[in-house]
């Protein structure tokens, strides 16, 4: 029957079955839009689990910290805060950044690095402003924005999100809309009571309110579902997750990690990425990648799988304690320092793994010719103070580069895909994931 199939595919020809799509949860929904625009002639589909629209935050923390270098306020700034009766920015803060301040009824001040994002795009969107794409292709950092009308668009947001307000969503809508998406390529969905997280139709995870890790809930709602159909414009068919068809993909694109046997070991692409990703295919899809779609599935912030709970406990409390907003790789030796946490202490959690399990994109890949892909950020002693939580950089941690094709994790994102679109068994690693009995 599979071997009929792609016979049927190759007589009615490729073009239909070569397209790539990507979605992404919270950070990793910012991401998927911000790469839907950046590489707008390659990308045919973008969906958005509690997201947001590109260049929301603009340049605004390298900005500040480079107004921090010369005013010798240096890292402090992230300490500036103004009193804000009504929001309950200590949720936010916490999740999705710096936490290492009480700041039940306080937002990030305008000279605190974090304010566009935390401040505007996740606190009041409704506030933000819509970029100029224009002037991002006259300088050939995005593709022509007249691509952006062939993409088919995807939102959901949970009405009761405490990290990125609900709000967001209309602005995404707003931002496609001025962009001259047709409507009827933008599809919204939400759910009353759900909250910051990816919603499922499984019974036995997180209730649809829960905004924790690994931020997959039970909402009897099958998100994964109505993304997919809508995107790869496929009347899908579901299968159940098996093991079988999960494959650690080295990330590096010169292929360094290939015969390695701890994966989390391996080489980094670039300082914020991990050595490895997922990838989630049949055998027919490995062999012939020509005739299968892809879908590139996003990761939030705290959902990687070197984001350790416990040990941004450590962080948040050696920040309250000391204010010491970096970290270190070794334990220090100095008096007085020895309390305080180092990057080697940190534990492997396998956020991305859940995803890969449980969020349900996996169970329409099999039956319906389509391979996913789970990229992932890592958490390094880089990643302090700005990025603590592993967050896909939509915000500038990285350089201003972030938004456009010269951006660090950007340029590096889209080589991967390709490479894997056409050629994925080059990627996967010999050693495999292992699961729990």
């Amino acid at each position: 029957m599979k071997k009929a199939l792609f016979v049927l595919t190759i007589a009615l020809g490729t073009r239909a079955f070569a397209q790539v799509t990507i979605s992404g949860i919270s950070s990793g929904g910012f991401m998927a839009t911000q790469m839907g625009v950046i590489y707008s002639e390659e990308i045919s589909g973008v969906g958005t689990v509690a997201g947001g629209f590109f260049y929301c935050a603009q340049n605004h923390l390298q900005n500040k910290i480079q107004e921090g270098i010369q005013t010798h306020l240096g890292k402090q700034n992230l300490f500036l805060f103004n009193q804000n009766k009504g929001l309950y920015s200590d949720l936010l803060l916490g999740r999705f950044l710096f936490p290492g301040y009480s700041t039940k009824w306080f937002t990030p001040s305008p000279m605190n690095p974090i304010y566009q994002s935390v401040g505007v795009c996740m606190q009041n969107p409704d506030k933000a402003e819509l970029p100029d794409l224009k002037a991002f292709h006259e300088k050939k950092l995005i593709d022509d924005p007249s691509y952006l009308t062939k993409q088919n668009i995807f939102t959901y947001h949970g009405e009761h999100d405490n990290v990125v307000l609900f709000k967001m969503a209309q602005k995404i809508k707003d931002f496609y809309i001025e962009n001259k998406i047709p409507i009827e390529q933008i599809q919204q969905k939400s759910l009353q009571f759900a909250g910051h997280s990816f919603a499922t139709d499984k019974q036995d995870l997180q209730p649809c309110t829960a905004e924790k890790f690994p931020f997959i809930t039970s909402c009897q709602y099958d998100l994964a579902f109505d993304l997919l159909t809508f995107l790869t414009k496929k009347e899908l068919k579901r299968e159940p997750f098996e093991a079988k068809n999960l494959y650690y993909v080295d990330q590096t694109l010169d292929l360094k990690n290939l015969d390695i046997m701890n994966p989390e070991r391996g080489a980094q692409p670039t300082p914020s990425i991990a050595p490895y990703g997922y990838l989630y295919s049949s055998n027919e899809c490995l062999q012939n990648p020509t005739y299968c779609q892809l879908h590139v599935a996003l990761h939030g912030c705290e959902m990687s799988d070197s984001f350790d709970i416990d040990f941004d406990a450590k962080y948040t409390e050696q920040v309250q304690k000391t204010r010491i907003v970096e970290m270190r790789k070794e334990k220090s030796k100095i008096l007085g320092f020895k309390s305080l946490p180092y990057i080697k202490q940190k534990k492997i959690r396998n956020g991305t793994f859940k995803f890969a399990q449980f969020s349900g994109y996996s169970e329409y890949a099999i039956k319906n010719n389509i391979m996913i892909l789970y990229p992932q950020t890592w958490i390094t002693e880089d990643n302090y103070p700005y990025n603590p939580k592993g967050c896909w950089d939509w915000f500038g941690w990285t350089n201003e580069n972030y938004a456009t094709n010269q951006g660090l994790e950007t340029s590096w994102l889209m080589q991967l895909i390709r490479s894997v679109k056409n050629n994925p068994t080059q990627h996967l690693l010999k050693i495999r994931p292992q699961f729990k009995k």
